[in-house]
């Protein structure tokens, strides 16, 4: 086994497991179709919006996936600005539309994202 393959293998099978340490999220590609993924959801403190002056606030979250096209986001397909994903604000609410705004990190097992 490789690197690349154990790194594969543990985003799959050690942080990304549902009920335990991840989420279902729904990811939506601007030219795609929606499909429901796991996630490892930081849930920070609203932050000021830069482009509105004034006391704006927006929720800002980081979000970890598989770097993977069928369990998770492949780093090639996301569209930073334009690709959505529907998360609750605080566990147990209803799932809010956020738009990815950066890709934060990535190696061949995890992508790291900031969604606002």
């Amino acid at each position: 086994m490789t690197l690349r393959t154990q790194l594969e293998a543990d985003a799959q099978n050690v942080f990304l497991i549902a009920d335990e340490t991840a989420e279902k999220i729904i990811y939506q590609p601007l030219n795609g179709r929606p499909r429901t993924v796991l996630a490892i959801i930081e849930r920070g403190v609203p932050e000021g919006i830069p482009e509105v002056p004034g006391d704006s606030l927006a929720d800002s979250f980081v979000v970890y996936v598989a770097n993977d096209l069928t369990t998770g986001i492949r780093s090639e397909e996301i569209d930073t600005g334009g690709d959505v994903i529907k998360l609750p604000r605080r566990m147990g609410e209803d799932p809010t539309e956020y738009r990815i705004s950066q890709l934060l990190d990535q190696d061949d097992g995890m992508l790291m994202l900031e969604v606002r």
